[in-house]
């Protein structure tokens, strides 16, 4: 019975975010509906715990009812306050329980840059730039195996 219950929320929550996504006027905007992030959310929702459901199904619902409701109006700082209001803690919930990652390119980047400049200073080029490489082979990998698995979000992703 329980199982039929979220199955009925996951389909409900799938019906709203297709219906956000098919309704996002301008393409350009369509990172500050966090759609990737709100797809993983609800793929993953079976995953959560019990009695932790209701809370997480109520904060997506509410974060795509809003959004639907300020389509038209959407900004970079009415983006980031929806997410604070209603995703901050379910993401965090999925982080810490779910094993999902943080995805943010700037971030890799710049660590990325500050460790190769880094060794670039303090060694040899050649060691500075195979370290740099099998960096960046890392990185790549773990991020394309939580894409694989479904367990990205991100502030804009």
């Amino acid at each position: 019975m329980e199982q039929l219950s979220i199955d009925k929320k996951m389909e409900n929550l799938f019906s709203k975010y297709q219906q956000l996504a098919s309704s996002i006027p301008d393409k350009k905007f369509r990172k500050y509906f966090r759609l990737k992030t709100l797809s993983n959310l609800i793929y993953h929702l079976r995953d959560v715990k019990n009695e932790d459901q209701e809370w997480v199904y109520e904060s997506i619902s509410k974060y795509i009812d809003e959004f639907h409701a300020s389509l038209n109006e959407m900004s970079s700082e009415k983006s980031i306050q929806l997410y604070f209001t209603h995703l901050k803690k379910t993401t965090s919930y999925y982080d810490r329980y779910l094993g999902f990652a943080y995805f943010t390119p700037q971030v890799i980047i710049f660590l990325y840059a500050v460790i190769a400049f880094g060794l670039y200073l303090f060694t040899n080029p050649f060691f500075s730039i195979s370290i740099s490489l099998l960096i960046v082979l890392v990185i790549i990998s773990y991020y394309y195996k939580k894409h694989r698995e479904k367990k990205l979000y991100g502030t804009f992703y």
